[in-house]
């Protein structure tokens, strides 16, 4: 299955989200603004300090996905399913299984891509939108992702799940996604689902399962061969 560049991107984006991992319990301090079936949550600080206090204790994240691609011009979803380890500070591996294959590996600013047998390596610091995305991951990382000036953040919450909205500021990003969705469960504020907008009616989702922290993960698993 041929990935445009804009998938790739796309990709690159969920894999810097799916690094958020949350186990701490915040504040539900709600204004009284609706957004939907969400209300603006009003203590964004407690929200920002148990993603910096999670971080600085996870080392590694395991973790199942499903990708759903919604597109305007077809009534169901292209889905597919997959893996990813996380591995700090900046080693990550994407493997989609079903119903392809097809493997993203980063370690650092260096990119390893199998498809069909084929392997491309390139440098993302040589690429102007790739390079936003790793300053997206390293900034996760650090627990500095809402304090990014590349993005804007606003914050809901409702009965069961917060959700944060990151918009784009740079018109380059711009013109591959409108707004990132972020949903956390509010039991652990782990990562349940990411979606990119990319207009008012084509979007990308992915859900995550069976998520485990700092396990260890074999060291080839992030080999570029």
């Amino acid at each position: 299955m041929n990935i445009t560049k804009r998938q790739v991107l796309a990709i690159f984006l969920f894999v810097a989200l799916s690094g958020l991992p949350f186990a701490f319990q915040v504040p539900s301090s709600l204004s009284k603004v609706d957004n939907g079936d969400y209300r603006q949550l009003k203590d964004t600080l407690a929200f920002k300090k148990a993603l910096r206090y999670k971080n600085d204790t996870t080392h590694t994240i395991i973790s199942n996905f499903e990708q759903h691609k919604q597109l305007e011009v077809m009534e169901d979803p292209i889905v597919t399913n997959g893996k990813f380890y996380f591995q700090k500070p900046g080693k990550l591996r994407w493997e989609y299984t079903d119903p392809f294959d097809y493997l993203i590996v980063i370690n650092d600013d260096k990119v390893m891509i199998e498809d069909k047998g084929n392997t491309s390596k390139f440098d993302m610091g040589n690429n102007k939108l790739f390079q936003q995305v790793n300053d997206l991951l390293v900034n996760l990382v650090r627990g500095e992702i809402f304090s990014n000036n590349d993005y804007s953040a606003e914050f809901f919450t409702n009965e069961s799940t917060y959700k944060v909205k990151l918009i784009p500021n740079s018109q380059d990003m711009k013109d591959y996604m409108q707004a990132i969705h972020i949903i956390f469960g509010k039991d652990r504020l782990q990562v349940q689902q990411v979606k990119m907008m990319e207009n008012s009616s084509d979007f990308t989702r992915i859900v995550f399962s069976e998520k485990r922290l700092n396990d260890d993960i074999p060291e080839d698993l992030f080999d570029l061969r």
